[in-house]
């Protein structure tokens, strides 16, 4: 059975490098270097790093999830907040969204979408055989 990774965390910045040091371990582990495995650990860290600007206000204690699965020849990778979901409207700042369009261009599928209940999804995959 491949190796797969479960994280929740309290959404912090602070998390994002825990999860890239995760991300790295299970990338190690399935056998995925180099550029390949530079570019899961960018997409996931700038996925984090979204969930967790999406939570910022949020009230009690946010959380992070970071969920990754093999299936075939195709590392899932999920990552979730339980708060802010997306921000709708123009974005303020010149760099706000790049994080995103990198996750785009670095997987081979994107899906990102607000949860009914409150929270960011980032739904990545790439190929475990680049």
């Amino acid at each position: 059975m491949p190796p797969t990774l479960n994280l929740l965390l309290p959404a912090v910045p602070a998390n994002v490098a825990t999860a890239r040091r995760a991300i790295s371990g299970l990338c190690e582990q399935l056998d995925i270097h180099g550029e390949a495995a530079g570019d899961i650990r960018l997409a996931v860290s700038e996925a984090c790093a979204a969930c967790v600007e999406h939570s910022r206000g949020a009230e009690s204690h946010p959380r992070l999830a970071i969920d990754a699965t093999v299936e075939g020849d195709a590392l899932h990778v999920v990552v979730r907040d339980f708060a802010g979901g997306l921000v709708r409207g123009p974005i303020r700042g010149g760099n706000r969204g790049l994080g995103m369009r990198l996750v785009t261009h670095l997987a081979q599928h994107t899906d990102v979408s607000s949860l009914s209940g409150g929270g960011l999804r980032v739904a990545m995959s790439f190929s475990t055989h680049p």
